[in-house]
């Protein structure tokens, strides 16, 4: 699973993400699992960012999560100054895919963990 992570990790830093601390530690797969939520796959993550981009084309946003239960995705947002974390209810028509926004990675990870 390391080299998933370190693959996505990877993605994240080309697409312009500074990716926080907290990524890069051991226990991050174990934090988002206990949220409810799996690192989206390497194979799909550059097809994905193209795709979800393209259904909010008001927002730059590099997803790294995806929800284990529900079509929420957890995105790095491009380009904001006041939040780098958006939560997508994914697939919904543009306007209401009802985003949640965080200033940080820690703070996503804590607010409505499991």
């Amino acid at each position: 699973m390391k080299t998933e992570i370190d693959s996505v990790r990877a993605f994240l830093l080309n697409q312009g993400v500074s990716v926080p601390n907290i990524m890069l530690e051991d226990k991050f797969l174990d934090d988002l699992e206990l949220k409810g939520f799996e690192l989206v796959p390497h194979e799909i993550v550059a097809r994905y960012t193209k795709e979800i981009n393209e259904r909010y084309p008001s927002r730059r946003v590099v997803p790294f999560a995806l929800s284990l239960n529900s079509d929420e995705t957890a995105c790095f947002v491009l380009g904001n100054k006041d939040y780098s974390i958006v939560q997508l209810h994914d697939f919904a028509s543009a306007g209401w895919e009802q985003p949640l926004f965080f200033k940080s990675l820690s703070e996503w990870l804590v607010v409505g963990a499991k």
